[in-house]
């Protein structure tokens, strides 16, 4: 991954990197609850879908743990979980604890976290994890899992702490941002579709369940121009 050159805050390119060197289609939706994310195959490209309604860093994870689902797919593809082997007892599928892994490792190199992690000092833990990973665009509890697995935290220095000053990072709901559907990119191709007469208003709408009127928002929202008449 050093090749991605994705800096010292990785959350922040991420996405655009693997837009561009995967030719992955990105998309953020509106999914069920209990969905944070998936990854899909097909045989033109391969698509991440995000819950845009998951908090700011939770996103940023999810998106990381899909990615390592798209690069080794062929080793080791993703099985949806059934109630037989969701859980057993609190152990996670092997190849869900290697992407969440893979996601911590990626989104909070210890390179980046170590200068800071030496230079906490006497600063409550709950604050700095906090702050920490709103600067590094992932949850509090991400952060703090991932300082147990670099074994710079404790399990008796854990003790102390109360999980939820970590909700939200600290922060209220409300200062949480909302991405737009979908995304520029694909907006961007359906408004040429949809201009060049490839792909019917009404056809679109449906594969996309939406009204027309949701389809102009859409436009707008992007700035484009509405490819239609109402």
């Amino acid at each position: 991954m050093a090749d991605w050159q994705l800096g010292d805050i990785p959350a922040q390119k991420l996405r655009e990197v693997v837009e561009d060197r995967l030719k992955i289609l990105v998309l953020y939706v509106d999914a069920p609850v209990g969905i944070s994310g998936a990854a899909c195959q097909l045989p033109q490209f391969n698509t991440i879908l995000v819950n845009r309604r998951e908090p700011d860093g939770r996103r940023n994870y999810d998106f990381a743990h899909e990615t390592f689902h798209v690069l080794t797919w062929n080793a080791m593809p993703p099985r949806p979980y059934d109630a037989a082997d969701k859980f057993e007892g609190t152990k996670v599928k092997r190849v869900e604890q290697l992407a969440n892994n893979f996601a911590a490792a990626l989104l909070m190199p210890a390179a980046s976290l170590k200068p800071r992690w030496e230079k906490r000092g006497d600063q409550d833990l709950h604050d700095w994890l906090n702050a920490t990973a709103s600067d590094f665009e992932v949850t509090s509890e991400a952060l703090y899992w991932r300082l147990r697995q670099l074994g710079w935290l404790t399990q008796a220095a854990s003790l102390d702490m109360v999980k939820e000053r970590l909700t939200w990072n600290g922060r209220s709901p409300s200062e949480q941002t909302l991405p737009k559907l979908f995304s520029r990119r694909f907006v961007e191709r359906l408004h040429w579709a949809l201009e060049r007469g490839e792909l019917s208003v009404r056809r679109a709408a449906g594969l996309l369940d939406m009204t027309v009127e949701d389809l102009e928002d859409l436009f707008k929202s992007y700035g484009f121009s509405v490819p239609f008449d109402l």
